[in-house]
């Protein structure tokens, strides 16, 4: 209903040739290229001693690998914002999960280290889970463990907020206390971000920094 059109090009995302041919062809069709968002990933439902080595690295490669190779390929681009679409599985300690954390939490520190190195914002969402990702029993499985899933129209709402404000991380997910909770995060706690061109005292200044830029 919004309008607009998408090309699809095969290829690994962990291979730069795919990448750059991926992005000459953007910019040959449309001009410039303003944003690049990351979404990739193999999910992991398994204990770890069940898992090979062949499937630990597979899993390891399709979120981190393709993350790291992307960010090198798009490095010197004249964007307007690199967004990671990274998980809140970064936070949670939850067997099953380990490699698939383990990926995450790769990528919300590689986001971490080049936001320092390019020009332009990088940023990282940390979704729960969406209404239209996995299966009915899975989703029972969730709503067991305190998580609820998003709704698109929500995740999308969302994104454009992140991107809107240049909030570097930001953590979206519908969970209850005790979930929260086990993710370190008191629910009677609250924070409140200041864009740069809103007025601001040093001393709320200096919390926002340590709390979201640190």
């Amino acid at each position: 209903a919004g309008g607009g059109e998408a090309v699809y090009v095969q290829g690994s995302a962990e291979d730069p040739k795919t990448l750059h041919a991926a992005i000459s062809l953007a910019q040959n069709e449309y001009g410039s290229l303003h944003g690049i968002i990351h979404s990739a990933f193999k999910f992991q439902d398994e204990l770890l001693r069940r898992l090979d080595l062949t499937t630990v690295s597979e899993i390891l490669a399709a979120k981190s690998g393709s993350a790291a190779v992307l960010s090198e390929v798009c490095r010197e681009l004249p964007l307007d914002f690199l967004l990671f679409l990274n998980s809140a599985q970064s936070f949670f300690n939850e067997g099953r999960r380990a490699i698939y954390a383990a990926a995450c939490c790769f990528v919300d520190a590689y986001a971490a280290k080049i936001r320092a190195q390019v020009s332009f914002p990088v940023q990282v969402i940390n979704w729960g889970f969406w209404s239209h990702s996995f299966s009915p029993s899975l989703q029972a499985t969730l709503r067991e463990a305190g998580l609820g899933v998003i709704r698109p129209e929500d995740g999308m709402q969302a994104i454009e907020t992140v991107l809107g404000t240049g909030i570097p991380q930001a953590a979206y997910l519908v969970a209850n206390q005790q979930a929260l909770r086990r993710m370190g995060i008191e629910p009677g706690e609250t924070l409140t971000y200041f864009s740069d061109g809103q007025a601001r005292s040093d001393e709320a200044h200096a919390i926002l920094a340590t709390q979201l830029f640190a």
